[in-house]
């Protein structure tokens, strides 16, 4: 296993066990370089507000290595997920913020569990409980 990072391969290749020292050719090469991630996106920061029946969400995401690729949510375990946008609409950065609104929420105990992901698929859970108040 190779830690976290953005690596290059150099590559030497010679033929001197089938030829003689005069003949012998000898080549290198070194390739682009490429990222190895195996760790998920970090909640930097995870802001839940209650307002009424509706839950305003604020989310930031930061990633080392890899664009961030997605975050959605589900309710109450919820088979469905739910995806949310960036704020700028589109992912394209190791850092993304996210603000967004659950709206119409029946009263009592919430469990909002999120998933975020990366660009490679490396992937990280976070949960928050809301409560919403009864109708008077």
């Amino acid at each position: 296993t190779v830690e976290d990072g953005k690596y290059e391969l150099k590559v030497l290749a010679d033929d001197s066990k089938s030829n003689s020292p005069d003949t012998t050719l000898v080549g290198t090469r070194i390739s682009s370089p490429f990222v190895i991630d195996n760790t998920p996106p970090v909640f930097v920061l995870l802001n839940t507000h209650v307002k009424g029946k509706d839950v305003q969400v604020n989310i930031e995401l930061d990633d080392k290595l890899t664009v961030i690729g997605n975050l959605s949510f589900t309710i109450d375990s919820n088979e469905n997920y739910r995806s949310a946008l960036p704020v700028d609409m589109i992912y394209d950065m190791t850092s993304e913020n996210f603000s967004f609104t659950i709206k119409d929420l029946g009263p009592g105990v919430h469990i909002i569990a999120f998933k975020a992901q990366d660009d490679v698929g490396n992937t990280v859970y976070k949960t928050a409980q809301v409560s919403i108040a009864e109708d008077k």
